[in-house]
């Protein structure tokens, strides 16, 4: 089945495993908060704030759904 609602405890999440896999941090203590179903399509975009201007930092997504851990 695919949930067509994300919400901050996802994203939260995901931001916790990328931080830790930049950071050189095994990922396996960051236990999710959420059933592994599949996503409907997700598109997220990386801004930063500078000089009080926002810009695309940059971007990541795919087209058809997917679980998140």
């Amino acid at each position: 089945a695919t949930n067509r609602a994300v919400s901050n405890i996802h994203s939260g999440y995901c931001f916790d495993v990328l931080d830790a896999h930049l950071h050189g941090r095994p990922n396996e203590h960051i236990p999710p908060q959420f059933e592994n179903e599949s996503y409907s399509p997700l598109f997220v975009t990386w801004n930063i704030h500078k000089n009080g201007y926002e810009r695309l930092q940059g971007c990541i997504g795919n087209f058809e759904a997917r679980p998140l851990h």
